[in-house]
């Protein structure tokens, strides 16, 4: 368990990676330096990459105020919700956007694919109050980026659809190197009659939730004016990426970045003029510079730059975030070095999932005595670990609150 010294610990490796400013505007606002806003951008780009393969995705960015009075109708079946900010402008109340369902929703009822209602993609910044001690990393009052992707789809072809969206979190967290399970854990309170959760296992053997999906309850679908026949999904992830990203990292200052969200995949500092690996054509980022002091490299270590060259004294050697130096042939390919710190990050990562208790093949029986959460998407089937009976990979934990 994190308490509030770790937590600070952590806010502050945000910090020495060039992520955030040290001083933000308040309690949950934080301030994005240069690094940080492009690392933020392709997060929001890689998402949008592979959640368009396939679809017709329309993109917007809304508006940051909504009417009070539009809002307030949206949440009514709810029961409204006090953690949001309302404020006054040119003589009228507004709402600073909380998130962006319904407007997406509605869009999409408008976004014709192939003949039928489309996909939206909005990427905003969001808001949300927050009251008492708050963890300064998973929630923030200004949540950026907020990632909502909303379908419509024919109510027959939920199961196809379901089955779409779980393909594209499982290409989209591969690229982010993060060993996730898809959860499938049933009805929401009355957000949802079907729910499900990206999870992944930390260091610490917890279990967090990094991205989620569900299929729209009725309220939603009626102030979005869905009708009859058709089932609408909604589909998001936050800035928390960023946080799983560095509580998993190894080390005590910085961050590791995948390649897909690294601004720069290759650092090469060189004695000589001479850049001693091949730009394949891979387009990927390399930057050159003088090989000046000893720890060159530590600035870009800490920002999360998947691999560092060195070339000094005509020999050549390579570091990624999870590994040590060594010496490396010129003219290696710049893709298999990046190929190579991926696949390594993915394999460190995946260490914790592995060895953690919270996935095992359980029958139903034996799950339910044991905590049962959900049950793991795509099926995996595999005899019950406690009875031996035919079973499948569930998610076991008696933690009440995941977050």
């Amino acid at each position: 368990m994190m308490n509030d010294d770790s937590w600070r610990a952590y806010s502050e490796r945000l910090v020495t990676g060039d992520v955030l400013a040290r001083e933000g505007y308040g309690k949950g606002l934080p301030v994005f330096l240069p690094w940080g806003i492009a690392v933020i951008r392709r997060l929001a780009t890689v998402f949008a990459e592979e959640f368009s393969r396939g679809d017709t995705l329309s993109v917007r960015s809304p508006t940051t105020l909504v009417a009070s009075d539009v809002y307030d109708r949206q949440v009514e079946d709810f029961g409204g919700y006090d953690n949001i900010y309302r404020v006054r402008w040119a003589g009228r109340e507004y709402v600073v956007r909380p998130d962006c369902a319904v407007d997406n929703l509605a869009q999409a009822m408008r976004t014709p694919n192939n003949g039928r209602a489309g996909s939206v993609l909005s990427v905003f910044q969001g808001f949300r109050r927050l009251k008492g001690p708050t963890p300064p990393l998973f929630r923030d009052c200004a949540i950026w980026p907020f990632v909502q992707l909303n379908r419509v789809a024919a109510c027959a072809e939920r199961q196809q659809t379901v089955a779409q969206i779980v393909g594209s979190l499982q290409q989209l967290f591969h690229r982010l190197c993060l060993p996730v399970r898809i959860v499938r854990m049933g009805p929401w309170k009355n957000y949802s009659p079907d729910l499900y959760n990206v999870v992944l296992v930390t260091p610490f053997n917890t279990p967090t939730i990094v991205a989620m999906f569900f299929v729209v309850g009725e309220s939603y679908r009626r102030m979005a004016g869905v009708p009859g026949g058709f089932d609408a999904f909604d589909v998001g992830l936050t800035e928390k990426i960023l946080s799983v990203l560095l509580l998993c990292s190894p080390g005590e200052d910085g961050l590791v970045l995948p390649s897909s969200l690294a601004p720069v995949h290759v650092v090469v500092a060189t004695d000589d003029g001479r850049v001693p690996i091949d730009d394949d054509g891979s387009g990927l980022i390399v930057r050159v510079e003088p090989l000046g002091k000893k720890d060159w490299w530590r600035k870009w270590a800490r920002r999360g730059v998947p691999v560092l060259v060195e070339h000094a004294r005509g020999r050549t050697r390579m570091k990624t975030r999870t590994g040590r130096w060594r010496e490396v042939k010129p003219g290696c390919a710049v893709t298999d070095l990046v190929l190579e710190a991926d696949a390594a990050l993915r394999a460190y990562l995946a260490a914790a999932r592995d060895a953690s208790s919270l996935f095992s093949v359980r029958c139903e029986s034996c799950a339910r005595g044991d905590g049962l959460r959900g049950e793991v998407v795509p099926e995996e089937d595999g005899p019950c670990v406690s009875c031996g009976g035919p079973g499948r990979l569930r998610f076991i934990t008696s933690l009440a609150t995941i977050y």
